[in-house]
């Protein structure tokens, strides 16, 4: 049995692991409640996030002081046992990465975090098939899957549907499925992008898109049909600076230059204007004009002024973390928040006055 309250009083001075039973590997609750002088159910409201601002601080205190003191950590597989909840959330990424997803990933970890549960983190990739992923994240029993876009395909609901853990769609929703989803709507933004550039005489307009199905290059194709204009070109290639770079080499030295390039990232559209500037000696926008998507810090630099499209993050992740605590609560319910992104303008699209 941990030691009483009476012997620590009595060996305050001693060392303080010494006033743990020697019998018991960790501190207990109990032995924080005994030496902090308060109940055990005090003890335990401190640690949990709901009780957060509702004990008196200075109780709060005393209390971390003596866990402080004995080493003592919440035992929260003791919590999992007796709530039926692992009290932790799996994020399923996929191998594509960019500045806007890492700053996600980091918001969304950090209110988590704070929620007071755990995250596990898993990626599908050439070596961890989806099928494999999805094993092992159910094998933990998390309360909740969050799927984040680089992780979820076309056909993503033949994987997930059979599962019995609450799923989110994180940037991502999939139509005729039950999966609750926090996206931003690509699509509109890239009408908006095209029409912004049509509006400023840009009519012969490439397309640079990293995946075939994306909704901004599906938006390009719509907002150019609806305005009768063909597209000038559209290329499909990876999502890197190097290959925007080679393919911006390739076409800028036909015969044509196109009016404008939109690209459906900030990357790729910066390694359209270098490559114009360096292998051509080129000028954006003097020469013609350059779009990209999700307005990286890069992209204000000088050296770019990339007119750009950017998503409300810090928004989205507090949309994703009420998402969070509804359906644990209720595995069967269904929401979806959609977010407008914002267009950013400035000197890469010359103005037609």
């Amino acid at each position: 049995m941990p030691t009483s309250y009476k012997v620590y009083k009595k060996n305050k001075g001693i060392d303080a692991m010494k006033k743990v039973d020697k019998q018991n590997r960790f501190a207990t609750l109990k032995d924080v409640a005994a030496l902090a002088g308060v109940s055990p159910v005090t003890v335990s409201r401190i640690y949990n996030p709901k009780w957060e601002g509702k004990v008196k601080e200075e109780t709060v205190l005393k209390v971390k002081a003596a866990a402080k003191e004995l080493g003592y950590f919440p035992n929260g597989i003791a919590r999992s046992l007796n709530s039926n909840k692992t009290n932790s959330v799996a994020i399923v990424l996929g191998e594509k990465k960019s500045y806007i997803f890492e700053e996600a990933l980091k918001k969304l970890t950090e209110k988590i975090q704070k929620s007071g549960r755990k995250v596990l983190f898993y990626v599908v990739n050439q070596k961890l098939s989806i099928e494999e992923t999805i094993n092992r994240v159910s094998e933990q029993r998390v309360d909740a899957i969050i799927l984040t876009a680089s992780a979820t395909s076309s056909n993503i609901l033949d994987y997930y549907s059979n599962i019995q853990i609450p799923i989110i769609l994180f940037d991502r929703f999939i139509k005729n499925s039950n999966l609750s989803s926090v996206y931003c709507d690509g699509n509109m933004a890239a009408q908006n992008l095209v029409e912004y550039l049509v509006e400023n005489n840009n009519k012969k307009i490439i397309c640079i898109s990293d995946d075939q199905e994306s909704d901004r290059r599906n938006g390009f194709l719509k907002k150019m049909k609806e305005l009768n204009l063909e597209p000038f070109q559209v290329y499909i290639t990876e999502y890197s600076y190097n290959a925007a770079y080679e393919l911006a080499k390739k076409f800028l030295n036909y015969s044509e230059v196109p009016d404008a390039v939109f690209c459906t990232s900030d990357i790729m559209a910066m390694a359209v204007i270098d490559a114009a500037r360096i292998e051509y000696g080129l000028s954006v926008p003097e020469d013609f004009s350059v779009t990209g998507f999700d307005n990286v810090p890069f992209s204000g630099f000088k050296a770019y002024d990339l007119t750009s499209v950017g998503n409300p993050l810090e928004e989205m992740t507090i949309s994703v973390m009420n998402l969070l605590e509804k359906i644990t609560e209720n595995p069967n319910i269904q929401i979806i928040e959609k977010f407008e992104m914002n267009l950013i303008k400035r000197s890469s699209v010359k103005i037609v006055n």
